[in-house]
């Protein structure tokens, strides 16, 4: 056994006072503390014998940030894909960006990029800007409301799917069910919207709020929240023509 860790030896309790035990404790301990004190020094040394060295190699693993740029007006909302490897942008103009970033180091390449027009011979961009844009689950389509009061589904490879109309405002919010079956939207024109994606046609429209409505979420695949600036929410079913409960006593607008 180490010197320093011997225990007291029977003669030195018979032949030691109180006081001189206690020293001899005391010296143990301290030699101890000592111990521990350099060997902690030596492990410092040891993994920072090079600090410059070090830090060169936490700057050259650092991942670093991408520009993304493309849009020529204000972007409005973007959206990651559940694949992470997809961000969906929307800006004024009528337009929507799906950008594709990749797992490499973000400053290796440039992301490749669709952008989704909303423009048609009528149109003009004033009121066509990007409002909100939602993935469904898998990824494979986007979902984009805009100014005008239109959404649109698109593929995640830029075909568009369908063109949605029914809303006579802006589209605020709009967000899909976990099970893909439904998108549902909420509109300045006090309404929200339940669309059959397979279809392309709505399913229901509830008007219960006497305001704007600035933000929809789903409860479930067949039940949802409305948020308004009329300070009310109500909660919903799909296939019901009243609200399944009302929640009042926010002093201001409901946002989200």
């Amino acid at each position: 056994m180490n010197e320093d860790f011997k225990p007291l030896e029977p003669m030195d309790l018979i032949t030691k006072s109180v006081d001189e035990l206690r020293k001899i404790i005391k010296d143990k301990n301290e030699k101890a503390q000592k111990r521990n004190l350099g060997g902690k020094v030596r492990r410092m040394l040891t993994t920072n014998e090079n600090p410059q060295e070090e830090q060169r190699w936490t700057n050259s693993t650092r991942k670093k940030s991408v520009n993304m740029e493309g849009h020529t007006s204000e972007v409005f909302a973007c959206a990651w894909s559940p694949e992470r490897s997809l961000l969906a942008s929307g800006s004024g103009y009528a337009t929507a960006r799906i950008w594709y970033i990749g797992d490499g180091p973000f400053n290796s390449t440039i992301p490749n990029v669709l952008v989704l027009n909303h423009l048609d011979s009528q149109a003009t961009e004033e009121n066509k800007d990007v409002t909100s844009l939602d993935w469904n689950r898998e990824g494979t389509l986007l979902a984009i409301g805009f100014y005008d009061g239109q959404a649109r589904i698109w593929k995640r490879s830029g075909e568009l799917v369908s063109t949605l109309n029914k809303h006579k405002g802006t589209i605020m919010s709009l967000k899909w069910n976990e099970k893909g079956n439904y998108l549902l939207s909420g509109s300045i024109d006090t309404t929200a919207v339940i669309w059959n994606v397979k279809s392309g046609e709505s399913k229901q429209q509830f008007g219960f709020h006497s305001g704007q409505l600035l933000d929809v979420a789903w409860r479930n695949n067949d039940s949802f929240a409305t948020s308004c600036a009329d300070s009310v929410i109500y909660v919903c079913k799909v296939g019901d023509n009243k609200p399944v409960k009302k929640f009042s006593g926010h002093q201001v607008t409901t946002e989200s």
